[in-house]
């Protein structure tokens, strides 16, 4: 019983491979050229995008760490950038430090999101 719905499902494999009778192969040619420019375009821009994200976190970690009023725990969060959408967490000593993290945050980036996800940890 396996065999045979094993080989019936090859030879629907198959059959939905094989070129139709009524497009013409260059049709499906073109077809398949357009499907790969589109996946190459999506590619370079998520590739764009990602480099866009990297220099705006190395932006806001080189000003976090030029910053000589915060703690080393300050200079230390984590920076994730996502679609438009900038997450900060970890832990930071107090309240100011917290503020100065956002407003450099708020200054390096025009147009994106900011979840504060930071932790005062009172030593």
């Amino acid at each position: 019983m396996k065999f045979w719905t094993l080989l019936f499902i090859v030879c629907l494999e198959i059959l939905s491979n094989a070129p139709r009778a009524n497009e013409p192969i260059e049709t499906k040619t073109l077809e398949t050229r357009l499907a790969t420019i589109d996946a190459d375009q999506f590619a370079m821009d998520k590739d764009e995008n990602k480099s866009a994200d990297h220099i705006l976190v190395k932006s806001i970690r080189q000003q976090l760490l030029n910053d000589q009023a915060l703690s080393n725990s300050a200079k230390n969060i984590q920076i994730i950038v996502v679609d438009k959408e900038i997450t900060l967490k970890g832990p930071v000593a107090s309240e100011k430090d917290q503020r100065k993290i956002l407003d450099t945050v708020k200054r390096a980036s025009n147009d994106h999101k900011i979840r504060n996800q930071l932790e005062i940890i009172r030593e």
